[in-house]
């Protein structure tokens, strides 16, 4: 799917907007993120998009910066450390942090 999204997309803007979602969001967020495509996490809408909203806010924390940056699992550690991620509550209004 991401290899056919790639091929279309050639010289037009994408972004990946993630909401809920498990496991495989995960994957698919890891290769958006290897791709430098943008990524709305949709936070509030449950699954893998709030996990990966609160290691996003616990990062930009002033706590993180105390504690490092350590993430236990590899995917997410990428996901966080390389994604241009921006969050959107789903009641509210966006946060880019």
């Amino acid at each position: 799917m991401y290899g056919l999204a790639k091929a279309l997309s050639e010289g037009i803007p994408v972004v990946t907007i993630l909401a809920d979602g498990g496991l495989n969001c995960r994957r698919e967020a890891l290769k958006a993120v290897r791709y430098g495509w943008p990524i709305i996490l949709i936070e509030g809408s449950g699954g893998e998009a709030d996990r990966l909203a609160r290691t996003w806010r616990r990062k930009a924390s002033f706590l993180s910066k105390w504690l490092g940056s350590f993430i236990a699992d590899p995917v997410e550690a990428d996901i966080i450390a390389n994604g241009k991620i921006r969050l959107f509550p789903i009641m509210g209004s966006s946060a880019a942090l």
